[in-house]
């Protein structure tokens, strides 16, 4: 969400005070983070058009419900990843909020994309990078997510002529997200990056308060919320990473990604034979090989500490 270009990094007190600030606002009663976010959504919706940035999820659908008498359209990137279970639940919660919803789609399918660039989501975005020097596997999860996500949808806001977009990134969702709203705030003017103004206004909210937001709404609105790109790989190693799961519920799709060249490269970074044959031999034994990748960051790339197997009740299609 940064802007593109140079700016000003923060020093480590300016990032302890901003850090401070945001803890401080997290602890607002709930009443009153709804009373900032709702002023901030009418404001900026003032400049325009407005979109929402719209998975389907918990966050999303808190974010749509907070902007939803200003008429915002809810912008879905499909990937072509996703389960048919979450895409009906995603039209589902559109239809419920009573707004337009519009598909944003990659120039090409995800698997062409990752076999013609390489670019395939395996490791964490924040230390992939260590993972690819040591292993020599074909991985960039942030560029596959651009290609599959930001890149379409940048080109359907300049199209639409959307004046801003809503997100419903967290503090509270992870690190990486807190220090993200820590450096750039909560509102962004338009950049080389986004062509229009960037809106985090659920920033503080904790996760109880986006449960209250939710159950207050009539409906099953605190259901389980979408899955993302049912085979992205990069929470390898997790009991419930997505692969996992897409083992587990939809062996086929899983099957189709592996083939795809997903497993050949997963392999790889287990250092095991990786031919088309090996993929196949795997996939017939034991699918669950595919579940886990050498576990190798900026503070321990040397050392290449491994993951163990994971055990899942998963098959064949």
């Amino acid at each position: 969400m940064a802007p593109t270009g140079h700016f000003k990094r923060l020093t480590g007190e300016e990032m302890k005070e901003r850090l401070a600030e945001i803890k401080a606002a997290q602890s607002e009663p709930l009443r009153e983070k709804v009373r900032r976010a709702k002023a901030l959504i009418a404001a900026i919706a003032e400049r325009g058009p407005m979109a929402v940035m719209f998975s389907g999820g918990r966050d999303s659908t808190a974010v749509a419900l907070l902007a939803r008498e200003h008429k915002p359209t809810l912008l879905y990137c499909n990937t072509g990843l996703s389960t048919p279970a979450a895409l009906e639940r995603i039209y589902r919660m559109a239809r419920a909020l009573r707004l337009n919803l519009i598909e944003a789609h990659p120039a090409y399918p995800a698997f062409e994309m990752w076999q013609k660039l390489g670019h395939y989501p395996i490791g964490p975005k924040r230390g992939h990078t260590y993972l690819k020097q040591q292993t020599m596997i074909k991985s960039s999860p942030v560029q596959c997510c651009y290609h599959l996500k930001e890149k379409p949808a940048k080109k359907l806001i300049r199209d639409e002529g959307y004046a801003s977009i809503l997100w419903g990134n967290r503090a509270a969702d992870s690190d990486r997200r807190k220090l993200g709203i820590a450096d750039h705030g909560i509102l962004q003017p338009p950049s080389n990056r986004w062509p229009c103004w960037s809106v985090q206004p659920i920033a503080y909210f904790t996760d109880q308060d986006i449960a209250e937001i939710l159950r207050r709404q009539p409906g099953e609105w605190t259901e389980r919320g979408e899955d993302g790109c049912a085979v992205c790989c990069t929470d390898l190693g997790r009991p419930d990473s997505q692969l996992a799961r897409a083992l587990e519920e939809h062996p086929y799709l899983f099957h189709v990604a592996i083939r795809a060249g997903l497993g050949r490269e997963i392999l790889k970074a287990q250092g095991k034979p990786h031919t088309d044959a090996d993929v196949t031999k795997a996939l017939r034994e034991d699918p669950s090989r595919f579940l886990w990748i050498p576990k190798i960051g900026k503070d321990h790339r040397d050392e290449g500490t491994i993951s163990q197997p994971l055990e899942t009740k998963g098959g064949k299609p």
